[in-house]
């Protein structure tokens, strides 16, 4: 072979050697945005009508507000609350029956995989003739020496003169026994209890009753309770929700509310002061009085499972790239000489 040969079959391989080399980097790049990981959590809800007591589990899209059902089922009771167990991978949402104090606490246990539920009647808070309950939230913070993790579901219920009042926490399972419960708090009211991952405190986010408080050490000799934000009063908002993996958070997770006069879903700013709605969408016009819950995206009948993928950051496919074109110019070199 003549030398011209040689050198249009090097420069063959080597023109070849380059388009192999671009494609693989414009690959990395796409695969920055095609290829992150989804979110950690899913946000979920029970919706509900005020009559009939026929509720929708559902899936609600935090970026538009849209609620999605899963499966129906019916109660003969409100629920007011929800939160979800990861040590048993269900949802847990708080009932009541009764026309007025003392009403009988109810532990709603839902497998939204399975599409089914079942009831437990609260046992264990002491007895009084003003007893109601309202909030629900699971803190995976708040257990004392040898309870288990199953045991940080906590509900709020009141016991105070005013049978509106919500001023006491108790950690119960989900089989609805309580094993802890709390003297009266020094909290101005305590319909919603919401606990942040993000700065991993338990919020009493009363929207009635503002200022909300951040309340630690919550079965401690003192708990303790500080201001955590102070937005308007809107008494429209019903149950909330945060993630530690969401935009706009105060400070590095959002809470959002369900609504029930314009049936959607609200969130709270991230300063603080106040509300702004999330996208256009009503929650399948039904009146929100169930609750929200982030969880892990479900997988089964209730939804496809997400595929975790492994986000490369954009320093790691820098580095890459650069990497492929330190092999690439090696390689032309040795084709070169």
């Amino acid at each position: 072979m003549s030398g011209q040969g040689i050198r249009v079959l090097v420069g063959d391989k080597r023109a070849r050697l380059l388009t192999a080399l671009a494609a693989l980097i414009g690959l990395l790049f796409v695969a920055a945005t095609s290829f992150a990981a989804p979110p950690a959590t899913t946000l979920y809800g029970i919706m509900g009508d005020s009559i009939s007591l026929n509720y929708q589990f559902v899936q609600v899209d935090t970026s538009t507000g849209l609620a999605t059902t899963i499966f129906s089922f019916t109660l003969p009771y409100h629920v007011s609350a929800l939160t979800y167990d990861p040590s048993i991978a269900k949802f847990m949402a708080l009932g009541q029956v009764g026309t007025d104090v003392p009403y009988v606490g109810m532990v709603v246990v839902i497998d939204a995989v399975a599409q089914t539920f079942e009831e437990h009647v609260i046992t264990g808070v002491p007895p009084s003739t003003l007893t109601n309950f309202v909030g629900m939230e699971y803190d995976p913070t708040q257990y004392e020496p040898g309870q288990t993790a199953s045991d940080h579901v906590l509900i709020t219920y009141g016991q105070a003169s005013n049978p509106n009042l919500q001023n006491r926490i108790a950690a119960i399972n989900s089989t609805g026994t309580v094993f802890d419960v709390t003297p009266p708090l020094a909290v101005s009211d305590f319909d919603i209890a919401v606990f942040n991952p993000a700065t991993l405190q338990l919020i009493d986010a009363d929207t009635n009753d503002p200022p909300f408080e951040a309340i630690s050490d919550v079965f401690g000799n003192t708990p303790g309770i500080s201001t955590y934000a102070s937005p308007n009063v809107d008494g429209e908002l019903y149950d909330a929700a945060a993630s530690a993996d969401c935009s706009g958070c105060l400070p590095t997770g959002t809470i959002f509310f369900s609504r029930r006069e314009t049936q959607d879903l609200w969130k709270l700013t991230p300063d603080g002061s106040g509300y702004q709605r999330v996208g256009p969408h009503s929650l399948n016009n039904l009146w929100a009085v169930g609750g929200l819950a982030f969880a892990p995206a479900l997988a089964g009948p209730a939804g496809p499972a997400v595929q975790a993928v492994p986000a490369l950051s954009p320093g790691m496919l820098l580095l890459l790239a650069v990497l492929l074109m330190m092999v690439g110019w090696v390689m032309l070199r040795r084709l070169s000489s």
